[in-house]
């Protein structure tokens, strides 16, 4: 799929959606001025199969100008209207049009520098495990429960894939772009980042964990050690992910 069938895609779903509440007639006319954004994107596809970054980032702006103008005209329709809310449909279609943007960004990164840009959509999947690995803590901290640990600490989860994410800065990301990477951080992640997390993203098995969990035949203090342990380093959680952030943005 190209980006003009990720909009039109969106755009469907977002009428569907729209449609069960029955919109005014004034609300369906701003909904129909989204053709603008037919041309953007399809100008955004034109444009990287051509690899024209100046073109490509041209049409870019445009589409990042129609993007905000759009959901601008769709809110301010969305707070007149009288007998229905569209925010929960907006907000939907407002992150399709933003994943679309951050996507062609990558695009316009690789062409750019063939060589780095490919780094993004690794680090991209970084971030996005990093941020489930929060949301893992969060819930293991409200829960503190066991089956809430072992959902952490097993499979390819967040728990994991940050600890992956670690091994990627010292292995990869450090020697392909020492450059870019020293100007936000120069240790070693899997020194100052990945100690802690060790055991959470090593895939024990549950055998595993039980075991551990009754080392001190007290297994719910030691689940409720676990959970401060993991809130205490959320600090540190989110300093790495900001890097890998700041690295994105550079590329770009």
């Amino acid at each position: 799929m190209g980006y003009l069938p990720d909009w039109q895609k969106a755009k469907k779903e977002f009428e569907t959606a729209t449609g069960k509440k029955k919109p005014s007639e004034t609300f369906l006319g701003v909904f129909r001025k989204s053709s603008g954004l037919e041309k953007v994107t399809k100008d955004l596809d034109d444009t990287k199969k051509k690899g024209d970054l100046e073109a490509m980032q041209k049409a870019m702006n445009a589409f990042e100008k129609g993007r905000q103008d759009y959901i601008r005209l769709l809110e301010k329709a969305d707070a007149a209207e009288k007998n229905a809310d569209y925010s929960k449909e907006i907000a939907k279609l407002k992150g399709a049009l933003e994943k679309i943007l951050v996507d062609f960004a990558n695009d316009c990164a690789t062409a750019k520098n063939p060589k780095l840009g490919v780094y993004l959509g690794i680090i991209d999947k970084n971030i996005a495990k990093i941020d489930l690995f929060l949301k893992d803590i969060d819930a293991f901290q409200k829960a503190q429960d066991k089956a809430t640990l072992i959902k952490l600490a097993t499979g390819d989860g967040g728990a994991r894939g940050y600890c992956t994410a670690c091994k990627f800065w010292d292995q990869e990301l450090t020697k392909k772009m020492p450059e870019i990477v020293g100007k936000y951080y120069k240790g070693s992640a899997m020194k100052d980042f990945f100690p802690f997390a060790q055991e959470y993203g090593a895939n024990h098995d549950q055998k595993w964990w039980d075991a551990k969990l009754n080392e001190k035949g007290d297994e719910q203090t030691a689940i409720k050690q676990h959970a401060g342990w993991l809130v205490k380093h959320i600090p540190e959680i989110k300093k790495f992910r900001s890097y890998l952030q700041s690295v994105v943005g550079a590329i770009g």
